[in-house]
C-alpha cells in the first residue's frame, strides 16, 4: 500500500499542477472577465489560440487591461437654454460667445 498512497499522493499534485498552470494560462482571460471589458470574448479567443506564444499572451493580457472608454452621459436640461441671435445655438450659462458664429452674448440674454 506504500506504493499504490505515494502513487496517488503524486498524481494529486500533478493535478493540482495542471490545474495552476492552466490558471496562469488564462489569467488575461480571467482578469478581463473580472474587469467586465467589452472585449472579454476577443480576449479570450487571442489567450485560448495564441496564447502558447507569449506574444499571444501578452497581447491578451494587454486587451484585457486597457483602460475602460468612459461613458459619455447627456444629460438634456428642463429649462431651455438662451440662444445666440445669428445661429440660434444654445449658449450655457456665463458663456460670452456662440461656439457656431462666435457672435457676442446678447445683453439681454
Amino acid at each position: 500500500m506504500g506504493v499504490l498512497g505515494a502513487a496517488a499522493a503524486a498524481g494529486g499534485i500533478g493535478l493540482i499542477g495542471v490545474i495552476i498552470i492552466i490558471a496562469l494560462y488564462f489569467i488575461p482571460t480571467i482578469v478581463a472577465t473580472s474587469r467586465k471589458v467589452t472585449n472579454a470574448g476577443s480576449v479570450f479567443v487571442i489567450n485560448f489560440l495564441l496564447g502558447w506564444t507569449l506574444v499571444g499572451w501578452a497581447v491578451a493580457l494587454a486587451m484585457a487591461v486597457k483602460s475602460k472608454t468612459p461613458q459619455v452621459v447627456v444629460v438634456q436640461s428642463p429649462i431651455p437654454l438662451p440662444g445666440c441671435v445669428k445661429s440660434g445655438t444654445g449658449l450655457l450659462p456665463g458663456q460670452q460667445f456662440c461656439s457656431n458664429c462666435g457672435a457676442p452674448r446678447s445683453s439681454a440674454n
